[in-house]
């Protein structure tokens, strides 16, 4: 019985393990919904660039407005992990000592984490760009896969 148990506890522990939100991180992409994607493709170095505030415009766009899950957001956290090996604290002093020097205004802060509003907000905003899980683009246009 005490084999058992502890053969019972050792498998939920390596299930718990195995399929935690840690260990099945998602895959990104950054999107738009401009009619006609651009030519160029975003590379990973000019995505860094565009979310740390250092570039402002994308060939074929134009000037660009940055989306961005709310402040505790898991997506968000991921995010900033995965493009710019930063934590969300880190992106937040980064972001404020841009927008203090004037050089640029921060990402659009949704009010909450529905993928849906995201959606709604990039489709009104044709030159407006975001992030999203990989399995939520719907039809919005793929500047760039983050894995």
């Amino acid at each position: 019985m005490t084999f058992l148990l502890q053969r019972t506890f050792g498998c939920l522990f390596l299930f718990i393990v195995v399929f935690s939100p840690t260990t099945l991180a998602e895959s990104y992409a950054i999107v738009t919904s401009t009619p006609t994607p651009p030519a160029e493709k975003l590379t990973k170095t000019k995505a860094k660039l565009l979310f740390s505030g250092k570039v402002h415009t994308i060939p074929g766009i134009g000037k660009i407005e940055l989306i961005d899950f709310p402040s505790g957001s898991e997506y968000r956290k991921e995010f900033y992990q995965k493009i710019l090996r930063k934590s969300e604290g880190q992106m937040k002093r980064i972001w404020s000592s841009i927008a203090f020097s004037g050089r640029a205004k921060p990402p659009t802060e949704m009010k909450s984490d529905d993928i849906e509003l995201v959606h709604q907000w990039l489709e009104q905003k044709p030159s407006a760009i975001g992030y999203l899980p990989i399995s939520e683009i719907g039809g919005l246009n793929v500047l760039l896969e983050i894995h």
